[in-house]
């Protein structure tokens, strides 16, 4: 009786403790240039510059008087055309297995840059089963370039309606990073395992290069698409240090669970991302829709 009367008493010291009587307007640190490039294998390639800003807000003052290059395999791919939200696009199409390095010069300030590699296309082939909320996804020629895989489905119910992200994708594979699951034994097929939102694989897990997964959708709608990303080093360590970020919301979190999570960059001279990627698709569609094309 002791013990949890203490342990109550523990608790509610740990909660208040945590209130501060300050009223005042918190310092906001320098205001620095902040980088976000993701390169996708077969898509235009683009650059975002912004400011930083507190971290609760969601529209962040573009820059769009910076001078930005970028090179492939050391050959400039020329001049870029900026948007009013400091978004510069290149008339230019990335490509896999290529070196592409950054170069960005603001006013009045040092030089920003960067590299990354576009990974080499894996082998990937997605199946689905007799039951067709369950598919076999097998990955195979998997090259040093690719550090992980990230697995993401969307859904809709109806043809019409706007893609929406799963919020749960069930797998038992050990293939898996086990950080974002939990136990469900609601799962069809045997499938005990949920993973919130997405599912990371490290590319070290697969056993000679070569590895096949058993998922299934949270939702059971219709309609399915799953992505498959496959990660450089850089674009891994940001993904998933950006998941974490959003997962762990101080306004959610009680005060002794919350963490504070750390976005590294791969930028020199600022914060930020220019890494690599390739992603590829497949979508599932009931029988009587497969020779329907969407508007």
């Amino acid at each position: 009786m002791h013990i949890r009367l203490f342990s109550c008493l523990l608790l509610v010291a740990a909660c208040f403790g945590c209130i501060s009587d300050y009223k005042g307007d918190y310092p906001l640190s320098e205001q620095v240039p902040v980088v976000n490039g993701v390169l996708f294998a077969d898509s235009a390639i683009a650059v975002n510059l912004s400011w930083s800003g507190h971290p609760d807000q969601k529209n962040f003052k573009p820059i769009t008087d910076a001078s930005v290059e970028v090179l492939e395999d050391g050959q400039s791919i020329g001049e870029a055309t900026v948007t009013e939200k400091g978004v510069y696009r290149f008339n230019h199409i990335a490509q896999a297995s290529t070196h592409y390095s950054l170069n960005v010069q603001l006013p009045g300030r040092e030089a920003i840059s960067a590299a990354t590699t576009i990974p080499s296309k894996p082998a990937i082939n997605c199946t689905q089963t007799d039951d067709r909320h369950i598919v076999e996804l097998d990955i195979s020629n998997i090259n040093d370039t690719i550090h992980a895989f990230y697995i993401l489905m969307f859904y809709k119910y109806h043809l019409n309606d706007e893609w929406e992200q799963e919020d749960g994708i069930y797998c038992n594979s050990i293939l898996v990073d086990p950080c974002n699951r939990a136990l469900d034994t609601s799962g069809p097929a045997n499938l005990i395992y949920l993973h919130d939102m997405l599912i990371r694989c490290p590319a070290e897990n697969f056993i000679n290069k070569a590895g096949t997964l058993t998922i299934s959708a949270f939702s059971g709608a219709k309609y399915s698409r799953i992505y498959i990303l496959s990660a450089t080093k850089a674009f891994d360590l940001y993904f998933k240090a950006a998941f974490w970020q959003r997962y762990y919301d101080p306004n959610i979190q009680l005060p002794f669970t919350y963490q504070a999570i750390h976005l590294p960059s791969n930028v020199e001279g600022s914060p930020g991302i220019f890494a690599g990627t390739d992603v590829t698709y497949f979508e599932f569609l009931p029988e009587d829709d497969e020779n329907t094309s969407e508007e």
